[in-house]
């Protein structure tokens, strides 16, 4: 639950640094402060809230359409950028040479801080569609198949487009758009091109929001989560979780006010959203583990002995992950730029504990196969949809 979150707190961060490049770009003289990126952050999250809360019944239909928006962006990036280039990299260049600049010696290092992607979104909708059995499994695919291929295609389209000062890429703070500029050599071009990109992160940051609150929803149901009369309830009428929203919105904004405070607070919170959500995968796969892998009920896709070695592999891959996001990202490490991914999990893994043995304990009776509010939800949106 934390880690989807902070992980809307992130989603935020990038896109108010976007916005800042953008002003930069349009006016040089412009000279951000961390309010300012405070004050984006928090805009972003509070639209993001009442779109969920008012806008329930059109998010699928907001999701499909950033489908095809997304696909349209990928095409849009990927051709301007190698047809609007006036030079092109080598392939040398692009498939062979690799420039770090971390301050680690091993390249590797970099390349394993990079391997992480939200893949259990969907899992958190699931008593809200129909045969989610089904559904569930085959949108985690298709998320690795489609993702992967267009991550790919434009990354090497990018890196192609490399202009001749490789070192103002490096330093820009937003690669990608000063490829674009350098590129098309058209501020206009980047700003429109931004603007898909913001749409993307806006559409995903209402997703996750979404995620987030469906989670704090579901616990309070179980007896789980603080007040869960009121975090339990749905309205209606919106068709919607209105408290368990208000609280994802309102946790995503106290991390923000983190920023303001601290930089360095707010990125150790970052640090540790990866971290967390190992956690949260591998405690479902260990209990299936013990439990011999047998299930009450046998679900769509049957992975039979298989199922066994991908489970302990994905335990041993999260483990083995785990250690490299609590390496500082850059050396020497100082005050400033140290990671307390460690310490932060840490302290939070102590709270969590101390709301059991207070709380959870007392409430908590498990989840439960049926609900009024799952059928209430599910057939609202079906309705609408």
């Amino acid at each position: 639950m934390l880690s989807w979150i902070v992980g809307a707190a992130a989603n935020v961060a990038v896109m108010a640094f976007q916005v800042v490049f953008l002003a930069n770009l349009f006016n040089p003289s412009y000279e951000s402060k961390d309010w300012h990126i405070w004050l984006i952050m928090e805009g972003i999250l509070i639209i993001n809230c009442l779109m969920n809360v008012f806008g329930t019944r059109l998010l699928p239909m907001i999701d499909a359409a950033e489908f095809w928006w997304f696909l349209g962006s990928f095409f849009i990036v990927s051709i301007t950028a190698v047809a609007a280039a006036n030079t092109h990299q080598p392939a040398k260049f692009v498939f062979a040479t690799f420039i770090n600049q971390t301050g680690w010696k091993n390249p590797f290092v970099v390349f394993m801080d990079g391997n992480f992607v939200a893949l259990d979104s969907i899992s958190h909708l699931s008593e809200e569609m129909s045969n989610p059995s089904r559904t569930v499994p085959r949108a985690m695919l298709m998320t690795i198949g489609i993702g992967a291929l267009t991550d790919l295609i434009v990354c090497i389209c990018l890196m192609f487009s490399v202009g001749e000062d490789k070192q103002a890429f490096f330093d820009s703070g937003a690669p990608y758009l000063t490829i674009m500029l350098t590129s098309t050599g058209s501020k206009a071009a980047v700003a429109c091109i931004s603007t898909m990109q913001l749409m993307n992160n806006f559409n995903s940051t209402t997703s996750v929001i979404q995620v987030g609150s469906r989670i704090i929803w579901s616990f309070a149901r179980d007896g789980g989560f603080i007040f869960p009369k009121t975090f339990s309830k749905v309205n209606k009428s919106l068709a919607c979780p209105v408290p368990a929203v208000i609280m994802a919105w309102a946790i995503s904004a106290l991390v923000a006010i983190l920023y303001l405070a601290s930089t360095t607070a707010f990125n150790a919170l970052m640090s540790c959203l990866v971290i967390l959500a190992y956690f949260a995968y591998a405690v479902p796969i260990i209990c299936l583990l013990l439990r011999g892998r047998t299930m009450d009920r046998e679900g769509t896709f049957k992975l039979g002995k298989a199922g066994w070695t991908i489970n302990i592999l994905a335990l041993c891959f999260m483990s083995f992950l785990t250690v490299f996001f609590c390496f500082p990202v850059y050396l020497p490490a100082t005050k400033d730029n140290m990671n307390y991914a460690c310490v932060v999990t840490a302290g939070l893994m102590l709270i969590a504990y101390l709301l059991w043995i207070f709380v959870g304990k007392k409430s908590f009776k498990g989840p439960s196969l049926t609900g009024i509010a799952v059928d209430e939800i599910a057939r609202a949106q079906e309705k609408d949809v």
